[in-house]
């Protein structure tokens, strides 16, 4: 297909070009570096601005808070035996357990952690009526081929009044302090759930469990 006369400078030149449809021939800027070779021969390389890869808007990620599925990233990722994960940061405002007005123990879907090496759990009780009503948490790991659960850590107190919990489990967790109620010196495995064991008789129990990751 013929796409007519070759772009040329005022020196009769040709000039590098690329068509663009619906506009035609347009010249390839070059960068505004130049590189000197062993025989003082000047060249510039070639100056591309990227604005879409596959017929996809591309957002470079120049600031924090640039939408995931628009950034153009380049990152380490972690074989899990069969697939590839994306290496992930600290992440928070998971909520694993959303209880309301419940009077049986709660447990949460498996969870994946990716490579986190410790977790924050934050039990928040807003309401605990009954009888003796009381909530004992756990974290268990989980085998994938046997598929048992495990507890991960000793045994966590049984909580009995409203308020605000919270556990960290980590590799290298310290002894409780401030406002962290328990802690448990625990690797996290990559599958894991969250358990509200309910004794006593309760008739009411409202509460969130949330997670947060530490890399």
């Amino acid at each position: 297909m013929a796409f007519g006369a070759v772009p040329k400078d005022s020196g009769s030149i040709p000039i590098a070009e690329t068509y663009v449809p619906g506009t035609g021939f347009i010249a390839l800027q070059g960068s505004t570096l130049t590189n000197t070779d062993g025989s003082s021969n000047v060249s510039a390389p070639a100056n591309f601005n990227l604005t879409q890869a596959n017929s996809i808007a591309i957002q470079m990620g120049g600031s924090d808070a640039v939408t995931a599925a628009n950034v153009l990233e380049l990152v380490q990722g972690l074989y899990n035996g069969s697939t590839v994960d994306q290496q992930r940061g600290n992440q928070d405002n998971i909520t694993v357990i959303n209880a309301s007005a419940v009077t049986t123990t709660q447990t949460s879907s498996d969870q994946t952690n990716y490579n986190a090496r410790g977790l924050i759990i934050v039990v928040n009780v807003t309401t605990l009526t009954g009888t003796s009503p009381t909530l004992t948490p756990k974290l268990q790991g989980k085998g994938r081929v046997s598929g048992q659960y495990f507890q991960i850590g000793a045994a966590i107190s049984a909580i009995n009044a409203t308020g605000t919990f919270v556990y960290l489990f980590s590799v290298s967790a310290p002894a409780a302090a401030g406002g962290i109620t328990a802690t448990a010196a625990f690797p996290i495995p990559r599958t894991w759930n969250f358990v509200m064991t309910a004794g006593g008789t309760i008739t009411n129990a409202t509460y969130t469990v949330e997670v947060l990751y530490l890399v």
